[in-house]
């Protein structure tokens, strides 16, 4: 086992190769090497918390969270300043030019002007992070999009919680319904797994999936009844007395 120093430097120079000056915006963007990649720099660093503390020392980070999520946000500006990093930007587009009739074009390009070295975005529309990342040469780091959230909580028929059980929607939302988000989760070992960033307005009620070991049900997401639906899902039949 590599002490602790050297461990964090032949990481952090591994993962700065494979994802310096790169956006992200989705796993998709992204090779399973490279996602296992960073899963076990992660792991190293909560072994070792503080190992890399100061390592972006100077850097500037620009928070833009157009739609607020006091958790969201508090999460990054920690984990930044960790880094060393100065934090500008804002957590409420409300108290910003955005309300004034600012575009996130206007926005971005501003805080580009101000010698941002990455953006981290949260937009009620989906795609904006995407769109950012394709007006800028800095970085964008996608901190949510849509206002909705969906907390599931999977069950096999004694209670117990079901871990690695799969959740998936796919939504069609925007004009004449053009725009498509595909979301899947998997549980933790408590059965529990949150969706974030769902859209508010849909074209027709859409359907989360679950399943795991053959076993699958199926829910309705109608965002316009209930934007944070808290599921408690049952996979399986009782057994029998």
């Amino acid at each position: 086992m590599y002490p602790a120093r050297l461990l964090s430097q032949l990481e952090w120079r591994t993962l700065t190769s494979d994802f310096s000056g790169k956006d992200v915006v989705s796993a998709k963007d992204f090779k399973r090497t490279q996602l296992e990649q960073l899963f076990q720099a992660v792991d190293d660093l909560e072994r070792h918390p503080g190992s890399l503390e100061g390592a972006l020392k100077g850097k500037l980070a620009a928070l833009l969270f157009f739609e607020p999520s006091t958790r969201t946000y508090s999460t990054f500006q920690i984990a930044a300043r960790n880094l060393g990093m100065k934090v500008s930007g804002f957590s409420d587009a409300g108290g910003s030019s955005v309300s004034k009739g600012e575009t996130l074009h206007d926005t971005v390009r501003m805080f580009e002007g101000y010698g941002a070295d990455c953006f981290i975005i949260r937009h009620k529309r989906m795609g904006a992070a995407r769109f950012a990342a394709k007006i800028t040469d800095v970085p964008v780091v996608n901190g949510g999009a849509g206002p909705c959230t969906a907390d599931f909580v999977v069950k096999d028929a004694s209670g117990k919680g079901v871990y690695n059980a799969k959740i998936d929607i796919q939504v069609r939302y925007g004009f004449m319904g053009l725009h498509r988000l595909d979301a899947t989760v998997q549980t933790n070992f408590e059965g529990k797994a949150r969706i974030e960033g769902l859209p508010e307005q849909i074209k027709k009620t859409a359907e989360f999936n679950v399943s795991q070991g053959g076993q699958s049900k199926s829910l309705p997401y109608d965002p316009q009844a209930d934007c944070h639906p808290r599921p408690e899902v049952v996979l399986g039949d009782k057994p029998a007395t």
